[in-house]
């Protein structure tokens, strides 16, 4: 480290500084792209050939570190994991299910109450399955958030003006309380407005939020109505039946969200690839470095 700020060598035959560059073989002094920061500018100019064919905005439009980056493999791991998601909500369905028949049987047999020893396994069975969803919608939540956060940047290369939210609501407007019911659909919005052609609707934009928002409804009142019906000591069979039966419902809806959304994911990101393919292929090709004059000796 010396006093100059030098930052390591990349590649192996240049030393980087924050805003020059200087060849260690020739030690000829080369300018960083204004923009980037990280490629050599072109000659007599300020910007690296890809900053300046419009892949990377200003940053002073796009914001700082706003290029285009693939998203298509980040959909693809997201959208298996929806399809875990799926998975865990059919197995959820399915003990959801034991339970419900165990108490229609108890009620078909004319018992009015049901106790917890005869609905024990029922319950375990049930709290397995909800684990599993557990596990599969934390897996599934942090890789979403990674790609929502990299369409979201994408999105400023396509159209750096537009964008409402900050890029770190991408995040944080998933947890904050109240406003992640619109937060993250305005980004989405944003996002998806950039990322398409002018004409397409928000057809599925809107299914997918819609879904969303259904299946955390329906899941909360399925929580609270199955915690409320079971009591320890003893429970009503009609309750415990109406309580099973919600939680059967909130499952299979959550399970057609999580296609729902897989489908949205991808259909995003191919869009966005589709643009990104489009613009590379549009853009002006790089100037030609001048090459070095030489003088030609004449024979007499």
């Amino acid at each position: 480290m010396g006093a100059g700020g030098w930052r390591g060598t990349r590649p192996a035959r240049t030393v980087l500084c924050r805003t020059r560059r200087t060849d260690i073989l020739t030690g000829r002094p080369t300018v960083l792209c204004l923009n980037c920061r990280h490629h050599e500018a072109r000659p007599q100019g300020v910007h690296c050939d890809s900053c300046a064919a419009g892949l990377r905005p200003a940053a002073t439009a796009g914001g700082p570190g706003a290029w285009l980056r693939p998203p298509l493999t980040l959909a693809r791991w997201t959208a298996g994991l929806l399809g875990l998601v799926v998975v865990s909500d059919l197995v959820a369905l399915w003990a959801d299910f034991g339970l419900y028949d165990l108490v229609r049987e108890r009620t078909a047999a004319g018992d009015d109450m049901i106790d917890v020893y005869t609905t024990r396994d029922a319950h375990l069975l049930v709290a397995g399955a909800a684990l599993l969803q557990t596990v599969a919608l934390v897996a599934c939540a942090a890789v979403f958030l990674v790609w929502f956060h990299r369409v979201r940047v994408n999105a400023e290369v396509f159209s750096p003006e537009g964008h409402e939210m900050r890029r770190g609501w991408t995040v944080w407007g998933w947890f904050v309380p109240v406003v992640n019911l619109w937060f993250p659909r305005r980004i989405a919005g944003d996002v998806w407005r950039a990322s398409v052609r002018p004409g397409h609707g928000e057809a599925l934009l809107n299914l997918w939020w819609a879904m969303w928002l259904g299946s955390w409804a329906l899941g909360r009142l399925a929580s609270t109505s199955y915690d409320g019906a079971f009591d320890p000591d003893a429970t009503d069979v009609t309750t415990a039946a109406q309580a099973a039966g919600l939680a059967m419902g909130a499952d299979a809806f959550d399970a057609v969200a999580a296609v729902v959304a897989a489908w949205f994911v991808l259909r995003l990101s191919t869009l966005q690839h589709r643009e990104a393919v489009e613009r590379a292929a549009a853009a002006p090709a790089p100037a030609a470095h001048p090459a070095p004059h030489t003088v030609t000796p004449h024979h007499a």
